[in-house]
């Protein structure tokens, strides 16, 4: 866990910097967490106390406000229906009570969550292990009634009690993604079974944010939640970018929106927002009304579709629509402003990372804020909200560049359609955009304040390798035993195709471990490989997929351009799936993934260590171009590939075609000559050394063992082959904590191509 700095205990003003507060005498904050509102509070109220003993009684002049955080010094629950009691005793009839709780529901501890209240995962679901602080709404509800108070209104605020990003009610709920409004993160590094932002779209989908939401603020009075027709019903907060940008822009039951500063350092940004926007609008864009008055901006309430979610609707049915909207915001980009007065600033190059002339038009005042975050869909036009940012003397194509790379932040699913290669191809971006980046990145860094919360940005996502094992270690067999039946009718049908065409095969890798150790599949494991000689692999990709039975699918470099098998070949199973990360989202047709068994060819290798180094830096060239040649890298870059080296081997792979890489690789494996020792060359290694070289004698024969209801071949030397790869304790088990599937793979194992 660490310890909160100053800057991340601050965002807890968010907990009501949102609130509209009538203002009054007298306040009263309770808790042990809440003295970040303090100064919250003393811009409303004369005087406000922290200490219940003492507090005037029941009648006198002046509402108390009081404001409990769930962090609390309480004991049973019988201790928070005696403070709400008093609490009531010492409300005037026009107060009211503002209470902040953990929802002992609420998304984040169903994930496995802990933070200051809650310090075991999962202790919620014990009512016995309870902590103070944490309720559900019925039995909040219930310990209010108790105490006096009528029926409460509940606000929902999401994601965390400690940076509250924006508030829902009952009659403002999200009818799409939230994602783009949150920033989950784990302070208390959890061990998470899920991660909370991956169930958010689901949440808005089920409708469940009501009961689900992280946070509750009960607002209680003496006789219930009265009307109040300029009451909050959302509210979006950005307390993260500092005093002089942070807002609030909140959403009334009247009907109205306003948008207003957290802190008064902010008001110049927003009177520049709102210079911003008239200034579109003199231009004959179409924008918001507003209206400016008491150090806020007041605008209608629009019911238009925002266009992000617009831009989802038509991302899998009609691609065209979905660029044309960018053709658009490009036309009213050129049209917000004048171009910028010449010649350009000489430092241009140096800001942009372009040329100068690759920058034109570039205007005199960019509303760089002209994106599909910021705006609604007219009809067929598009009106614009919230420009905080105009930049003088920018390139339009930099506003450009930032609709479509948050566009595709936002709606991820559009890279499945549209490569955003071939967007910023489409838009003429492809050499700035690197620039471009550079330049919003230390944009982004400034605003947001980076630096002061880095301990928020440093948690805000999950170790999902860790995770994935977690969840595993719960039931790790269960899923397994229905691959495994799927491989091992692989491994039958490989057997069966071998002895038709007279062909060598064996064991290898962690199948050949599991039939030493397990007399089959290792059961957590997912691992199935074999090995054949060279002439009988040859031999068997030449038939191809009619040496198999209906059902089977032999893929290879070849058969497949879509997916990179480093030189080898798979036995796929139709009517199922094994889908590795980077081919998640592929079309059917660009690449069988059907659950598999490895096929490596067993290749002469060079004798000496120096010669075998040299071969394996050649192949390694040669593998990252290949995989330059099938994957864009937004799919896929090999983790050992220096990013300073991955315009290089994209570069090559334009100069070569895939079907000559793949040519180049099976030559150079199979060019050793004559030699004593055998290995499989063509996996991919990486920087790792290859430790699959072995005497020829260990591999030219082999034996027959037992492997789950068949006899498997393996090498004649595997008990050789099993010490040089896993050590002289092969046989031993590992450690309970390391017994867990490694790859990412997503199975089904009844469900695929037919």
């Amino acid at each position: 866990m660490i310890q909160r700095n100053e800057k991340i205990t601050s965002l807890r003003a968010g907990l009501l910097n949102w609130y509209p507060f009538p203002g009054g005498d007298r306040a009263l904050l309770v808790g042990t967490d809440t003295e970040p509102l303090r100064p919250l509070l003393e811009g409303h109220y004369r005087r406000v106390d922290r200490e219940i003993p003492g507090m005037p009684a029941e009648g006198e002049d002046g509402a108390v406000y009081a404001c409990i955080d769930a962090v609390l010094p309480l004991g049973p629950r019988e201790d928070m229906t005696a403070l709400l009691a008093r609490l009531y005793s010492l409300l005037a009839e026009d107060g009211l009570l503002l209470l902040a709780f953990r929802n002992r529901f609420g998304i984040k501890y169903l994930c496995g969550a802990r933070d200051a209240c809650v310090e075991v995962p999962f202790s919620v679901l014990d009512p016995a292990g309870r902590r103070p602080g944490v309720y559900g709404r019925r039995e909040m509800e219930g310990l209010l009634r108790r105490a006096g108070f009528g029926l409460p209104r509940f606000y929902y605020l999401m994601p965390d009690m400690d940076f509250v990003q924006a508030v829902y009610t009952d009659e403002w709920l999200p009818d799409e993604s939230i994602r783009d409004r949150m920033l989950p993160f784990d302070l208390y590094e959890s061990p998470l079974m899920g991660w909370e932002g991956d169930l958010y779209d689901d949440m808005v989908r089920e409708g469940t944010l009501p009961y689900a939401c992280n946070v509750y603020l009960a607002e209680c009075r003496r006789g219930g939640a009265g009307p109040s027709p300029d009451r909050v019903i959302y509210a979006a907060l950005s307390t993260d970018r500092g005093r002089e940008h942070g807002f609030a822009t909140l959403l009334r039951a009247d009907g109205t929106a306003v948008k207003r500063p957290l802190w008064p350092e902010g008001e110049p940004a927003l009177e520049a927002a709102a210079d911003n926007l008239d200034r579109l609008r003199d231009r004959g864009i179409l924008t918001v009304p507003q209206t400016r008055g008491g150090g806020e901006i007041l605008m209608p309430l629009i019911r238009e579709e925002g266009l992000l979610h617009y831009l989802r609707r038509q991302i899998p049915g009609d691609p065209e629509a979905f660029l044309r909207v960018f053709e658009d915001i490009y036309a009213d980009v050129l049209r917000s402003s004048p171009p910028a007065e010449e010649p350009l600033p000489a430092d241009m190059a140096q800001v942009w990372g372009a040329p100068s002339e690759a920058l034109r038009p570039v205007l005199d005042r960019a509303m760089i804020d002209m994106i599909p975050y910021n705006a609604f869909r007219a009809g067929d036009r598009i009106r614009y909200y919230d420009q905080e940012f105009a930049v003088r003397c920018c390139p339009a194509a930099y506003v450009l560049f930032r609709a479509i790379f948050y566009t595709w932040i936002h709606i991820p699913e559009a890279g499945q359609v549209l490569p955003l290669e071939e967007v910023k191809a489409r838009f003429g971006l492809t050499a700035l955009w690197e620039g471009f980046r550079r330049r919003e990145e230390a944009f982004v860094r400034d605003n947001r304040n980076r630096e002061g919360l880095a301990e928020i940005y440093a948690h805000a996502g999950t170790d999902r390798r860790a995770m994935d094992r977690r969840r595993r270690e719960l039931a790790p067999d269960v899923m397994m035993r229905e691959v495994h039946a799927v491989q091992l009718e692989l491994l039958h049908e490989l057997d069966r195709a071998c002895k038709a065409g007279g062909l060598r095969y064996m064991a290898m890798r962690g199948t050949l471990l599991g039939a030493a150790r397990h007399g089959g599949f290792i059961p957590w494991g997912d691992d199935a490989a074999v090995a054949m000689p060279r002439e009988d692999y040859d031999r068997l990709l030449k038939a191809g997929d009619k040496g198999f039975r209906e059902g089977f699918h032999l893929q290879t470099p070849d058969s497949d351009p879509g997916c990179f098998c480093g030189g080898y070949s798979r036995l796929r199973r139709d009517g199922t799936m094994a889908v590795e990360p980077r081919h998640r989202g592929l079309p059917p047709e660009t690449c069988h993934q059907g659950i598999w068994i490895d096929i490596l060819p067993l290749d002469r290798c060079p004798e000496s260590p120096e010669d075998q180094e040299s071969l394996q830096d050649r192949l390694r060239h040669l593998q990252r171009t290949l995989y330059a040649a099938t994957y864009t890298p937004a799919r896929f870059v090999p983790a050992d590939v220096p990013g300073s080296q991955l315009s290089h081997y994209y570069q090559l792979a334009e100069t070569q075609s895939r079907r000559d890489l793949v040519r180049q690789l099976d030559s150079l494996c199979r060019g050793s000559g004559e030699s004593s020792l055998r290995g499989i060359l063509a996996a991919y290694y990486g920087n790792r050394k290859n430790r699959n070289i072995w005497p020829a004698a260990w591999v030219d024969q082999t034996l027959q063992m037992p492997f789950e209801d068949m006899m498997l071949p393996v090498p004649a030397g595997w008990d050789a082959i099993l010490r040089a790869r896993y050590g002289d304790t092969y046989m031993q088990l590992p450690p309970a904590r390391k017994r867990y599937r490694r790859s990412e793979i997503l199975y089904d194992t009844g469900t695929g191509r037919k």
